[in-house]
Protein backbone atom coordinates (compact mmCIF):
# COMPACT_ATOMS: atom_id res chain seq x y z
CA UNK A 1 0.00 0.00 0.00
CA UNK A 2 1.34 3.47 -1.00
CA UNK A 3 0.64 6.34 1.26
CA UNK A 4 0.46 9.37 -0.72
CA UNK A 5 0.90 12.66 0.83
CA UNK A 6 1.02 16.89 0.58
CA UNK A 7 3.50 18.85 2.80
CA UNK A 8 3.06 22.58 2.16
CA UNK A 9 3.86 25.06 4.98
CA UNK A 10 0.36 25.31 6.08
CA UNK A 11 -1.25 21.26 5.60
CA UNK A 12 -0.29 18.24 5.49
CA UNK A 13 -2.50 15.82 3.76
CA UNK A 14 -1.73 11.66 3.45
CA UNK A 15 -3.92 9.80 1.54
CA UNK A 16 -3.93 6.18 0.31
CA UNK A 17 -6.62 4.91 -2.47
CA UNK A 18 -7.45 1.27 -2.49
CA UNK A 19 -10.28 -0.58 -4.15
CA UNK A 20 -11.26 3.28 -5.92
CA UNK A 21 -11.61 4.58 -2.22
CA UNK A 22 -10.01 7.37 -0.68
CA UNK A 23 -8.59 7.19 2.78
CA UNK A 24 -7.17 10.09 4.14
CA UNK A 25 -5.54 12.70 7.17
CA UNK A 26 -5.37 16.04 7.22
CA UNK A 27 -3.69 18.80 9.27
CA UNK A 28 -3.70 22.64 9.07
CA UNK A 29 -1.02 24.69 10.18
CA UNK A 30 -2.70 26.83 13.34
CA UNK A 31 0.40 28.70 14.31
CA UNK A 32 4.61 28.21 14.53
CA UNK A 33 5.39 25.10 15.16
CA UNK A 34 1.42 23.78 15.64
CA UNK A 35 -1.07 22.17 13.37
CA UNK A 36 -4.91 20.89 13.88
CA UNK A 37 -5.15 17.49 13.20
CA UNK A 38 -8.51 18.12 11.09
CA UNK A 39 -9.55 14.30 10.47
CA UNK A 40 -8.25 10.71 9.92
CA UNK A 41 -10.94 9.01 7.57
CA UNK A 42 -10.92 5.49 6.46
CA UNK A 43 -14.25 3.81 5.19
CA UNK A 44 -15.82 0.94 7.24
CA UNK A 45 -15.18 -1.72 4.78
CA UNK A 46 -11.51 -0.65 4.52
CA UNK A 47 -10.67 -0.67 8.05
CA UNK A 48 -8.26 -3.66 9.73
CA UNK A 49 -6.10 -3.61 6.93
CA UNK A 50 -3.51 -1.23 8.21
CA UNK A 51 -4.26 1.64 6.40
CA UNK A 52 -5.12 4.31 9.71
CA UNK A 53 -1.82 2.83 10.91
CA UNK A 54 0.37 3.46 7.32
CA UNK A 55 -1.41 7.40 7.35
CA UNK A 56 -0.21 7.63 10.77
CA UNK A 57 3.25 7.15 10.40
CA UNK A 58 3.27 9.29 7.65
CA UNK A 59 2.13 11.83 9.15
CA UNK A 60 4.33 11.91 12.77
CA UNK A 61 7.36 11.32 10.02
CA UNK A 62 6.42 14.67 8.36
CA UNK A 63 5.24 16.35 11.69
CA UNK A 64 8.85 15.12 13.56
CA UNK A 65 10.93 16.75 10.56
CA UNK A 66 9.45 19.79 10.91
CA UNK A 67 9.28 19.49 14.93
CA UNK A 68 5.57 20.52 15.04
CA UNK A 69 2.95 19.14 17.53
CA UNK A 70 -0.25 18.55 16.60
CA UNK A 71 -4.00 19.40 18.75
CA UNK A 72 -6.01 16.18 18.22
CA UNK A 73 -9.81 16.56 18.92
CA UNK A 74 -11.03 13.16 19.35
CA UNK A 75 -14.11 13.10 17.77
CA UNK A 76 -16.13 9.84 17.40
CA UNK A 77 -18.12 8.47 14.71
CA UNK A 78 -19.51 5.71 13.00
CA UNK A 79 -18.51 2.18 15.28
CA UNK A 80 -15.47 3.72 16.39
CA UNK A 81 -15.79 5.70 19.98
CA UNK A 82 -13.76 7.11 22.19
CA UNK A 83 -11.46 4.92 23.84
CA UNK A 84 -10.83 3.44 20.59
CA UNK A 85 -9.76 6.86 19.13
CA UNK A 86 -7.31 7.78 22.08
CA UNK A 87 -5.51 4.58 22.22
CA UNK A 88 -5.20 4.63 18.51
CA UNK A 89 -3.64 8.35 18.93
CA UNK A 90 -1.46 7.12 22.13
CA UNK A 91 0.73 4.72 19.63
CA UNK A 92 1.86 7.97 18.07
CA UNK A 93 2.59 9.90 20.93
CA UNK A 94 -0.31 11.86 21.84
CA UNK A 95 -1.36 12.95 25.26
CA UNK A 96 -4.70 13.69 26.50
CA UNK A 97 -4.56 17.36 27.97
CA UNK A 98 -8.54 17.79 28.61
CA UNK A 99 -11.29 15.55 27.42
CA UNK A 100 -12.07 15.53 23.84
CA UNK A 101 -8.20 17.24 23.33
CA UNK A 102 -4.79 15.14 22.72
CA UNK A 103 -1.59 16.92 21.84
CA UNK A 104 1.44 14.70 19.71
CA UNK A 105 4.71 16.52 20.50
CA UNK A 106 7.48 15.95 18.22
CA UNK A 107 9.82 12.68 18.78
CA UNK A 108 13.36 12.69 18.63
CA UNK A 109 15.48 11.47 16.23
CA UNK A 110 16.83 8.05 17.11
CA UNK A 111 20.33 9.67 17.92
CA UNK A 112 19.38 13.15 19.49
CA UNK A 113 19.62 11.78 22.95
CA UNK A 114 22.72 10.23 23.16
CA UNK A 115 25.86 11.77 24.44
CA UNK A 116 28.74 12.48 21.99
CA UNK A 117 30.32 9.76 23.37
CA UNK A 118 27.61 7.19 22.54
CA UNK A 119 27.23 8.48 19.33
CA UNK A 120 30.18 8.63 17.83
CA UNK A 121 32.27 6.30 19.49
CA UNK A 122 30.71 3.20 20.09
Amino acid sequence: MEVEFTDTPDLISVFVVVDDKLASADLTKVGDGWFYFNRIFVPQDLRGRGIATAMMEKVAELLDARGSEAVIEVNPYGNLDFEQLVKFYEKWGAEMTEKGYMVRKPRKTPHEHLTFQEKWLT
